[in-house]
């Protein structure tokens, strides 16, 4: 749940940054188009990032206050812990990773050949 709150997080941030441009650089962006990645528009996505940040908030020890100017988030003071390094280039196998085969004939994209080890210039 806390990847998927940092993916959701790029997206309230975007949604932030975007209020901040001139309407002539968003103005011909059309909220309404649903994404095919994702089966949700600009505004679904935004609902969808908020049900899951509060959901996050509040896993986390957190609650979700009212004022005069809307709900905000009463996030508590963690020490942060990472989780352990993860090297991409040699990533560690996926046990108990089963698809069915109803699951496999949605995969759109063919898997590519394993990757080698690239050479690494030093």
């Amino acid at each position: 749940m806390r990847n998927a709150g940092t993916k959701y997080g790029y997206c309230l941030t975007v949604a932030l940054c975007l209020a901040a441009f001139d309407a002539k650089y968003t103005s011909a962006l059309d909220p309404t188009i649903e994404y095919s990645c994702s089966g949700y528009c600009w505004h679904g996505l935004l609902e969808a990032c908020e049900r899951i940040a509060r959901q996050i908030v509040v896993a986390e020890g957190g609650s979700i206050g009212r004022d005069g100017r809307g709900d905000y988030f009463l996030i508590p003071e963690k020490t942060s812990v990472p989780s352990p390094f993860a090297d991409s280039l040699k990533p560690a196998e996926c046990k108990d990773l089963r698809y069915t085969d109803e699951e496999m004939s949605r995969i759109r994209y063919k898997p590519v050949a394993k990757m080698k080890d690239p050479v690494v210039s030093k």
